[in-house]
């Protein structure tokens, strides 16, 4: 999923390891995270279906569809591939089979932790019934989200000691000619 574009080609060997080792680990929680926000989508989308249904049958006419959703943002960062976990809300107008990519986002939560959310900010979107089923599947996703933003942190790290080990032994080559 996360395919890296680094040059490696100068650099130490236990670096590369270390540096394969966490692309490695960051995929294992990208395809955790992935079962998690498929799983919540598939009972957000029967849910969603169940809601309609009724409303057509004329069952619980003002019922309304869930909204809010958690979406595996896929964005490109320092010639790399990053994931973001994030939670989106599809429209007001409620579900209408939007595909994952159609939400506007929800902000993080303002505090301690960055890349949080508040669990106040979610029950807001929230429609009530689905509120349950948002607080668990956020529960499970904050420590993955967590998780990856450290891999991301560790990598870029990496990767700007190289360059910078690069641009200090160009200017040295260039300085005094070696």
């Amino acid at each position: 999923m996360s395919r890296v574009e680094y040059d490696t080609t100068n650099w130490v060997e236990s670096d590369i390891y270390i540096f394969d080792a966490i692309v490695e680990a960051e995929e294992q929680a990208i395809s955790t995270a992935q079962a998690i926000v498929d799983q919540y989508w598939i009972k957000f989308d029967s849910a969603n279906r169940t809601v309609i249904n009724n409303k057509k049958a004329g069952q619980d006419p003002k019922r309304k569809t869930a909204v809010l959703a958690p979406v595996l943002e896929r964005g490109k960062s320092t010639g790399r591939r990053i994931n973001r976990l994030v939670w989106q809300v599809f429209g007001t107008k409620g579900y209408q089979r939007a595909n994952r990519g159609a939400g506007k986002r929800v902000a993080y939560g303002r505090g301690d932790y960055e890349y949080t959310y508040n669990p106040n900010t979610l029950l807001k979107h929230s429609v009530g019934w689905d509120a349950q089923s948002i607080i668990e599947a956020e529960a499970k996703l904050e420590p993955i989200r967590l998780t990856l933003k450290n891999y991301q942190r560790l990598l870029v790290s990496m990767a700007a000691k190289y360059r910078r080990i690069d641009r200090l032994t160009l200017k040295r080559e260039k300085r005094y000619g070696e």
